[in-house]
Order: C-alpha cells, then sequence, then structure tokens
C-alpha cells in the first residue's frame, strides 16, 4: 500500500482480535459511551465503600495545642511596684489529645439498606459497561467485515472488468472479419465501461471502510491498515437454549 502523498510504505495487517482490542483499549469517543460508563462504574465501586462507612465503628480524633508568652516584668500588687518575671514563668504550653469512638447500635435499617443499595448500584453499572463495551465490540466487528467485504467485491469486479477487456477483444475480432455487427462492438463496450466504473466505485468503497476502521481504532483515517482474511469458514451459530444460557 502506498501511504498519501509519500513513499509507498508496509501496511500493517491486523486480525479481528487486534481491532477489537484496539478499540477497547484506544477509543475514548463520547458517541459508544465507553469513558461515560467506566466513570460511572468507578464511582459505583467507590460508593460501595461509602456505604459500608455508615455500618462500621467510626474513631475520630482530636488535637490541640496552646502557646501563651507574657513580659519580662509584672505589675505586683503586692510591692505595689513592678517585678521581673523569672525565665521560666514567661512562657506557658499547654496542649491536649483525644480518642472518640462511636458506632450506631440501631438505626432501623436505614445502613443496611444504603449498603443493599450501593452493590445493586455496583452491579448495574457493571452491567452497562459491559453492555458499552459490547456494543464497541459489535460495531468493530461490522467495520472489519464491510472492509473485508469490500475488499472481496473488488477482487469480483476486478475479475469482470478482464472479462468485459478480452469480450470487448474477441467482438472487435469478429467485427473486423465482418461476423459481428457494430451494435455488438458498441454493447461490449458500453459493457466494458459499466464494469469499470463499478471497480473505481468498489476501490473507493474500501478506502471509505478502511478510514471508518481507521477511525474507530483512533488511528489516522489515511493511515496504511490491512486485514487478515478470516476464511470462508461458516462459524458455529449455537442452538436456541443454548444462546439464552449464555
Amino acid at each position: 500500500a502506498a501511504a498519501l502523498g509519500g513513499s509507498p510504505t508496509r501496511a500493517e495487517t491486523l486480525t479481528l482480535e487486534d481491532c477489537i482490542r484496539l478499540a477497547l483499549e484506544r477509543n475514548g469517543s463520547i458517541e459508544y459511551g465507553l469513558p461515560q460508563s467506566k466513570v460511572s462504574y468507578h464511582r459505583a465501586r467507590q460508593g460501595v465503600w461509602t456505604a459500608w462507612g455508615g455500618v462500621l465503628p467510626r474513631l475520630s480524633h482530636d488535637y490541640w495545642y496552646n502557646q501563651n508568652r507574657v513580659g519580662a516584668v509584672r505589675y505586683s500588687v503586692e510591692k505595689r511596684d513592678f517585678v521581673d518575671v523569672p525565665e521560666a514563668e514567661r512562657k506557658t504550653i499547654r496542649g491536649g489529645t483525644s480518642f472518640t469512638l462511636s458506632h450506631d447500635i440501631f438505626d432501623g435499617g436505614a445502613n443496611a439498606y444504603t449498603v443493599a443499595r450501593a452493590y445493586h448500584s455496583r452491579a448495574a453499572e457493571g452491567e452497562r459497561l459491559r453492555a458499552a463495551e459490547n456494543g464497541l465490540v459489535k460495531v468493530a466487528k461490522e467495520r472489519y467485515f464491510n472492509l473485508l467485504k469490500a475488499q472481496r467485491l473488488v477482487e469480483v469486479q476486478t475479475a469482470a472488468v478482464k472479462r468485459a477487456e478480452q469480450f470487448l477483444k474477441t467482438i472487435e475480432g469478429r467485427y473486423e472479419l465482418g461476423s459481428a455487427s457494430l451494435s455488438e462492438v458498441l454493447k461490449a463496450r458500453v459493457e466494458l465501461g459499466g464494469q469499470q466504473f463499478n471497480m473505481l466505485s468498489g476501490r473507493n468503497d474500501v478506502e471509505t471502510a478502511r478510514a471508518r476502521l481507521n477511525s474507530l481504532l483512533n488511528r489516522q483515517i489515511d493511515e496504511t491498515l490491512e486485514i487478515a482474511d478470516v476464511g470462508d469458514v461458516e462459524p458455529q451459530v449455537p442452538a436456541y437454549e443454548e444462546a439464552l444460557a449464555i
């Protein structure tokens, strides 16, 4: 493959599993809701710890500190005069600390309900996250197979162009020998033109599908990209009961 506006470069070949992994790792688009679901699930997990905080015992700690300084002299009522204050009495330091342990013995079941609700919220947000991931996987598969489908159609259209070119040469040769009419030659040329148009349109569909897959994988839309063929093996479809159980 040739890079746009540059020299030919080797394209990276990705499998379907590679595309799914890159889509889940790199895609931060609001369109698919994966970032919001991750944030909501993280908040729900933190909410479980917060809910348990209302049930478990609570330990609080308090600490205070006070320092008081006085002047070098003070007035003595007994002596009716200012006297010197000893150095040891000029500064007073006081402090203290305390610990408080509290626990709600009975609250009518409110805390138990809050914990249960937090667990249910976490489970719900986990399912929403899984749904967002599954939705992104679905889009990745659709765009992967759309690119693969477009590539296969181009192969078919290219083969049709070659057949139309060969048929036109045959008709033109027969026309020169007088065994074919001019209208048959013109019809063959029209058929070749139609097949060439389909081939060019198909090639454009390939580039469009490649750009859409690159965009989903958070790559430059004109970045070279090749995907691995999955072959022609039909996937095994589970029975209805098995699919329902899953």
